[in-house]
């Protein structure tokens, strides 16, 4: 779309929820458990992420297809408080480290503190999927974990034909 210049934010959750409300973004991407849906505002799910447990390729976990959470009450737990994850990660997280010692859970301030701790063998961690550029970490599903529905959030009362071609796009339908 050579019309369409975008101007991409990376801020802080809260930040970027109260632009949105206020009409200063048109569109957000996000996880639909975690964006309160107000007056107009429309959730467009683009695909669902399974939860995993994230390890070091070298761990023994590192083959397997999938696991259970119970498997990592054994394991020394990185966990990321912050409402930049969906909440049913972070209450993911807690049901873990509620099995796991105070000196085995690692609190961290943000993703790649967490993912540096993780990579460096410190512990495991839950996230939704993700594609790492790096191939030392894996991430492997979790057992009867409901996947994640990810996807984007917009104003129904928008009238820039902009916003409604992009949507056609990102959705594969028409728009008019």
């Amino acid at each position: 779309m050579p019309e369409l210049y975008p101007f991409l934010k990376v801020i802080p959750h809260r930040s970027i929820l109260n632009l949105f409300y206020q009409d200063e973004l048109d569109l957000l991407f996000g996880f639909q458990d975690d964006i309160p849906i107000k007056n107009d505002t429309v959730y467009k799910e683009l695909f669902r992420i399974p939860l995993c447990c994230i390890v070091p390729d070298a761990h023994p976990y590192g083959a397997r297809s999938e696991l259970s959470k119970e498997e990592l009450y054994l394991e020394n737990i990185v966990v990321y408080n912050s409402y930049a994850i969906p909440s049913s990660v972070a209450e993911m997280q807690n049901q873990i480290s509620q099995h796991i010692l105070p000196e085995s859970t690692y609190v961290c301030e943000n993703l790649q503190v967490l993912l540096t701790l993780v990579r460096a063998g410190y512990g495991c961690s839950v996230l939704p999927q993700m594609n790492f550029i790096n191939t030392d970490i894996r991430a492997i599903p979790l057992k009867d974990s409901e996947p994640l529905s990810y996807g984007f959030f917009f104003k129904k009362s928008s009238q820039s034909p902009l916003l409604k071609k992009f949507i056609a796009i990102v959705t594969n339908t028409s728009y008019q």
